[in-house]
């Protein structure tokens, strides 16, 4: 039996995206330092007291230079005096902001993820993993155990199978379950769905409704010991599934068997695709969090997703299996 095993084959032009993604022009780009530059980008209107300095884009612009340096907020104000003139922004006319407005504006900033267009409706895969934040490190807590400040933040994902652009991300404590995130995901996501694909954690009834409000089909496994649930027509997959998987056993397979036979005939396997998202993220970006509040939080994942999404724009390894 001969085996299949993946081949990329656009090596030679994957090779010059790896290198363009060490570009600084990846996430300074030139058309934004010239509005900056011209007067074309103005600060927000704020509410009460004392009005906004300085635009959103500059903001953004430096919190991106801290994510993919991993500074400090002083040492990122310190990087942007000496880079920002290098790169053609007239520093002494814009101005630099203090590191506490760095931290307060981050916190209320408003990020897109900069997705492309896909061409066709969208086959979403969703699933969270979880970040630490200003916890104990490995080695504290494989000697003393974990302490009472150990806590995570849990960051959910939905990325286009096919494109592996992220179109939402939600953030939140540790305690929200799957299939809540999971329907902010959807609400999330701009354009029409053709499916989405889930754990056994999204097996909802409100999980399934959302999917189906927007014209999509979910591919989300029944939980073992599932029963069909009348015809509620939210619940058209699920039953059918479940229906699958009961004539299988019927035909003398396994209950893993049949199910494994369900995943395969609905192409439930390329939800994996997510996994392998939050692993590139984590491997870009660390586990860590370096922001402390909640809110900045929110924001630093907002970024960190955009980034990605930026190198994902540039180009993908093109891989087939061959014998």
């Amino acid at each position: 039996m001969k085996i299949r095993k993946p081949k990329t084959t656009n090596w030679s032009d994957y090779n010059k995206k790896l290198e363009q993604r060490g570009s600084i022009n990846l996430w300074i780009h030139e058309d934004l330092i010239k509005d900056l530059n011209d007067g074309k980008v103005q600060p927000p209107e704020g509410g009460n007291g004392r009005p906004f300095e300085f635009p959103d884009a500059l903001i953004e612009l430096l919190l991106m230079v801290r994510t993919v340096y991993k500074f400090p907020l002083r040492q990122t104000i310190g990087l942007g005096k000496n880079l920002f003139p290098l790169m053609g922004l007239n520093v002494e006319k814009i101005g630099i902001p203090h590191f506490s407005t760095l931290s307060r504006r981050a916190g209320t900033l408003k990020v897109t993820l900069d997705t492309i267009a896909s061409k066709g409706p969208l086959n979403l895969a969703l699933d969270s993993t979880g970040l630490k934040v200003y916890g104990e490190g490995e080695w504290k807590v494989r000697q003393h155990g974990v302490g009472k400040r150990r806590t995570w933040r849990k960051i959910h994902f939905a990325i286009d199978t096919n494109s592996f652009m992220v179109h939402g991300v939600v953030v939140s404590t540790n305690d929200l379950h799957d299939s809540r995130g999971g329907t902010q995901l959807i609400d999330l996501v701009e354009g029409d769905i053709a499916s989405a694909h889930g754990d056994g954690a999204y097996d909802t009834v409100t999980m399934r409704k959302k999917i189906r409000e927007r014209g999509a089909k979910p591919i989300i496994p029944p939980r073992e010991d599932a029963k069909p649930h009348g015809d509620n027509p939210d619940l058209k997959e699920r039953n059918e599934a479940i229906q699958f998987i009961e004539d299988g056993v019927a035909k003398g397979m396994t209950l893993q068997e049949a199910r494994k036979a369900w995943k395969e005939s609905v192409g439930y396997h390329q939800r994996s695709l997510v996994e392998t998202h939050m692993h590139r993220f984590k491997n870009a970006f660390s586990d860590k969090l370096q922001s402390r509040r909640f809110e900045n939080q929110a924001t630093e994942v907002f970024l960190k997703t955009k980034l990605l999404n930026r190198i994902t724009a540039l180009g993908m390894p093109e891989i087939k299996k061959v014998a």
